[in-house]
């Protein structure tokens, strides 16, 4: 009996006439709109000294032909995810755990470890990489392509956020390198498509830190280092500190460079509930850059959580507008949809989450398996789902204005009462499947940019791929 392929490739032999007993259906093509793929790759069962450990970051690359996969030991491993298939395996990458992987292009990528440095790799040849990028002192957690400048940043537990200027290679291989921000407690951090914003996270405040206009070339000057002090209540930079709620702030367009904002739960009950020890372990942004994905981790609780980027999610309305506008604008960090899971104690790692290409799905680790989620039951993409939200919130102010007395002045004390913006609780998030099939915790996600896919890793070192069902 032959071996079932994956949906892709049984897909591209039935378009070359090729499905006669050569290729059959997959027998996972069952009920259900999402299902795992029966084989599995990446496992613990030692092949000689090939011992892989956990998959710690997923990467596809941007023409989704190739997953990379970042392994517990020391390993980079390449997998066809149409086949299914690993296609090389490099097992001293490093000289420690490799924890993400980041693609420049289509040819090129960057792996970082816990060896504290960055290697930077051709697929043309694989067989050394291009060059070593040193200078981290400590493990080296998270890596991003500045699109701007075409320079790599990364963070480590060093509490450094630094640039490496790639296009600049000295004779001796080394790569000019600085430090842009210190930040005690460094955890994650994440860079927006375009590259004009920063998303960062910490052990030592509960909140993400946004960074708008940014400017890497000014940062050091403007914000220089970041931490917590007096009980997480306030956070200090080299020229202000910046207080626990900046409500005000956050409601006005972006009119400086680095200018920092809060990403918190902004005074939402729903949120208070969860203790102040929860903090956020891995980020990732939407496509658009319209929101944040934030997966939150505390001594008894775990919760995913989207976070609004802007203050209008209508078009007609000018993100930037300093003029009056029909609608209220909402707080840019409040917290509008939320996953909570029963914390599972077992798993030591943190756990990548990720937004799909489309910008409409998440997917969240829970536990042995992965949860698939849409913002509303009609599967609407974010800015439409927050643009309908927000209409729904001003007529409701509008209708509470007429109910009280329906003056004018009357209209206007209520707005001003509410400080003129908007307070959206969270809702929860429409799940559309749970897949489950790994034998130890899920750890890291990963979408295809190009078809409707999803890669997890487990603990053990498997990859599943998830694939909708014809």
């Amino acid at each position: 009996m032959l071996e079932p392929r994956s949906v892709f490739s049984w897909i591209a032999n039935r378009e070359k006439g090729e499905f006669r007993n050569r290729c059959r259906l997959p027998q996972n093509l069952n009920y259900g709109l999402w299902k795992f793929s029966l084989q599995s790759h990446l496992s613990n069962v030692h092949n000689g000294n090939m011992q892989k450990g956990g998959v710690f970051g997923l990467k596809y690359c941007p023409n989704g032909q190739l997953l990379v996969a970042a392994c517990e030991h020391n390993s980079v491993v390449l997998i066809d995810p149409m086949t299914n298939k690993v296609l090389q395996h490099k097992q001293d990458a490093h000289r420690d755990c490799v924890n993400n992987i980041l693609f420049m292009d289509e040819k090129m990528f960057a792996s970082c470890s816990d060896d504290h440095t960055i290697a930077v790799w051709d697929l043309r040849n694989f067989k050394k990489e291009v060059f070593r990028l040193r200078g981290h002192t400590s493990w080296v957690k998270n890596i991003e392509f500045h699109q701007p400048s075409k320079q790599l940043v990364s963070s480590g537990f060093d509490d450094t956020i630094r640039v490496w200027d790639i296009n600049n290679v000295k004779d001796d291989e080394n790569v000019e390198t600085r430090v842009l921000l210190t930040v005690g407690g460094l955890l994650r951090i994440r860079l927006s498509p375009a590259g004009d914003n920063l998303y960062l996270s910490s052990s030592t405040f509960r909140e993400v830190i946004g960074i708008n206009n940014l400017d890497l070339s000014s940062i050091e000057d403007d914000i220089g280092f970041i931490r917590a002090e007096n009980d997480f209540l306030g956070l200090i930079t080299k020229k202000r500190t910046i207080p626990s709620f900046n409500h005000l702030t956050q409601t006005k367009p972006v009119t400086r460079r680095n200018q920092i904002d809060r990403y918190r739960g902004c005074g939402s009950p729903v949120l208070d509930m969860y203790g102040d020890d929860i903090v956020g372990h891995s980020i990732d942004v939407h496509p658009n850059n319209s929101a944040i994905l934030l997966h939150c981790i505390g001594a008894f609780d775990k919760v995913t959580v989207v976070h609004n980027t802007k203050r209008f999610y209508d078009f007609n309305i000018d993100e930037n507008t300093t003029d009056a506008t029909p609608n209220l604008p909402l707080i840019r960090g409040s917290p509008t949809h939320l996953l909570p899971f029963e914390f599972n104690s077992e798993c030591e790692y943190l756990e990548e989450v990720s937004f799909s290409s489309c910008g409409r799905l998440i997917a969240s680790p829970i536990g042995f398996g992965v949860t698939i989620a849409t913002f509303d039951e009609h599967f609407n993409d974010y800015e439409t789902h927050m643009a309908q939200e927000i209409q729904r919130a001003n007529m409701k102010l509008n209708e509470k204005s007429k109910t009280v007395g329906g003056s004018k002045d009357r209209k206007r004390q209520i707005t001003d009462s509410d400080l003129g913006y908007l307070k959206i609780e969270p809702r929860l998030f429409h799940e559309v499947k749970t897949c489950f099939g790994h034998k130890s915790p899920v750890l890291s996600t990963s979408f295809s940019p190009v078809h409707m896919q999803l890669a997890s890793g487990s603990e053990d070192g498997t990859v599943l791929f998830h694939n909708p069902v014809l």
